[in-house]
C-alpha cells in the first residue's frame, strides 16, 4: 500500500511539473506541496464518506480541488465597505 501511495503521489508530482511547464500553473508553484494538498483533499474524502456517511464528501473534495485567487488578487477587506 505504501508503494502504491509513492507511485501516485509521484504521478501527482509529474503531472504539476508537466502544468507549471505548459503554463497552466503559475510558475513559483511548488509541485510536493500540491501534490500533498491533492492526497489531503482525496484522504479526508474517504474518511468523511465512509465514517460519516457523507454522500456529498466526494464533491466536497472536488470543489476544494479548484483553484482559487491568490490571496493578493483577493479584495482588500479593509477597503471593501
Amino acid at each position: 500500500m505504501v508503494a502504491a501511495a509513492e507511485r501516485w503521489r509521484a504521478v501527482l508530482v509529474s503531472e504539476v511539473r508537466i502544468a507549471v511547464a505548459g503554463g497552466e500553473l503559475p510558475a513559483d508553484t511548488d509541485p510536493e506541496q500540491v501534490a500533498f494538498e491533492l492526497t489531503a483533499l482525496a484522504a479526508g474524502a474517504n474518511q468523511d464518506r465512509q465514517l460519516h456517511r457523507d454522500p456529498l464528501a466526494g464533491t466536497r473534495a472536488l470543489r476544494a480541488m479548484r483553484p482559487r485567487p491568490s490571496p493578493e488578487k483577493l479584495p482588500n477587506p479593509d477597503r471593501v465597505m
